[in-house]
C-alpha cells in the first residue's frame, strides 16, 4: 500500500507512484503499467520516474486486481466488481469486455495471444480473439488466484483451495500439480521449465 518500488542492483527506492495499493504490474515495449486498488491504472514511460493515470473508459470501478498485455500491445485490465476492460491504444481509452463474470482476479496471455481470465468465484475464462468473445474453461475450480504462462505457452493457474494446475494445449485440458488445500496465491515459472 506504499506504491511502486524499483531495484537498482543494490537497493530499492520508491518511484513517484506513492501511497497507492498496487495489485498488478506489467510492461510492454518499455512502458510500465500499474493497477491500483481504488485509483485505476497508471503508466510510466520513463522507468517509473513519472506516472500518468490512464482510466478513460474504466468508469467508476477502479479496483484493479490484474493486468496483462498481449504481443499486439493491447492492455487488459481485470477489476474486482467491474469485470474486464481492454485498450488498443496504449491506454488512451478502455472498452468494457463481456467476459461473463465481474470479479476478475487474474489474467494471463500466451504467445499466440490467447487470453485467460481467472475469476474470484466463477472459474476460468478464455478468449482466442482479443477479448471479443469468451468461453468458460473446463476447469472445475471457482477461485483462480494467479495465471502464469511459460516460454512454451503452458498455462499454469493457482487457486484458493484446489492447488495448482497446468494446461499444455491452450486450456483444452488441465492436469493437477498438487498443493490442494494450500491456498496458493501466486506462482513463478522458471524460463528453463520443462
Amino acid at each position: 500500500e506504499q506504491g511502486v518500488f524499483k531495484y537498482n542492483g543494490s537497493s530499492w527506492t520508491l518511484t513517484s507512484l506513492v501511497g497507492m495499493d498496487v495489485h498488478a504490474l506489467t510492461s510492454y515495449n518499455g512502458t510500465i503499467y500499474a493497477g491500483t486498488w481504488g485509483l485505476g491504472v497508471f503508466k510510466s514511460e520513463d522507468n517509473g520516474t513519472t506516472w500518468l493515470p490512464i482510466n478513460n473508459g474504466l468508469g467508476y470501478i477502479l479496483t484493479v486486481q490484474s493486468l496483462a498485455v498481449n504481443t499486439n500491445g493491447e492492455i487488459f485490465v481485470g477489476t474486482a466488481g467491474g469485470g474486464m476492460f481492454k485498450s488498443s491504444n496504449n491506454g488512451a481509452s478502455f472498452t468494457k469486455l463481456s467476459c461473463g463474470y465481474e470479479l476478475i482476479w487474474a489474467l494471463g496471455v500466451t504467445s499466440n495471444n490467447t487470453l485467460f481470465a481467472g475469476s474470484y468465484g466463477d472459474g476460468l475464462y478464455r478468449s482466442t480473439n482479443g477479448g471479443t468473445t469468451f468461453e468458460k474453461v473446463s476447469l472445475n475450480v471457482p477461485y483462480i488466484y494467479s495465471i502464469v504462462v511459460d516460454a512454451s505457452s503452458r498455462v499454469y493457474v493457482t487457486s484458493w483451495a484446489s492447488g495448482v494446475f497446468v494446461s499444455e494445449d491452450n486450456g483444452a485440458t488441465w492436469t493437477s500439480m498438487g498443493m490442494g488445500g494450500a491456498g496458493v496465491s501466486s506462482l513463478m515459472v522458471s524460463n528453463n521449465a520443462k
